[in-house]
């Protein structure tokens, strides 16, 4: 990728029934600078395993200049 991104997992993902909740931080370079995005993920899978819905969570207040 053009952004040098990386991904870190910050905590154990969380199970519920048919989801799954993790965070994570994003490293990348941005409008000419390093930012470290930190991330909420849920997914939610069918019956067969298979991801039907993906959503990601971040606001202003989670994007950190480096």
């Amino acid at each position: 990728m053009a952004t040098n991104a990386k991904l870190e997992l910050l905590g154990e993902p969380r199970c519920a029934a048919d989801y799954v909740a993790f965070p994570f931080a994003v490293e990348l370079d941005w409008e000419g600078a390093r930012q470290v995005i930190e991330v909420i993920d849920t997914f939610r899978f069918d019956a067969d395993g298979k991801i039907v819905e993906m959503r990601a969570y971040w606001g202003p207040e989670n994007v950190q200049a480096q």
